[in-house]
């Protein structure tokens, strides 16, 4: 079984990329058997969805943000 480090690397990897079905395999039978990675899994994706929902930050140097 995964250790909660290498799942929750799994977890943020999976974001940006897709796992190798071995990968996503063990990955789903640790959070089986994990309460505290299923909810770190459910933060991230929290995240996520809250940064899609936020959209893209304005540019520090737009001379539209100067006051």
């Amino acid at each position: 079984m995964l250790s909660c480090k290498e799942a929750t690397r799994l977890a943020s990897k999976s974001l940006d990329e897709a796992l190798t079905s071995s990968e996503r395999a063990n990955y789903r039978f640790h959070l089986m058997m994990c309460p505290g990675c299923r909810h770190f899994r459910q933060n991230l994706r929290f995240l996520q969805q809250a940064g899609e929902r936020a959209g893209p930050a304005p540019a520090s140097d737009d001379p539209a943000n100067a006051k």
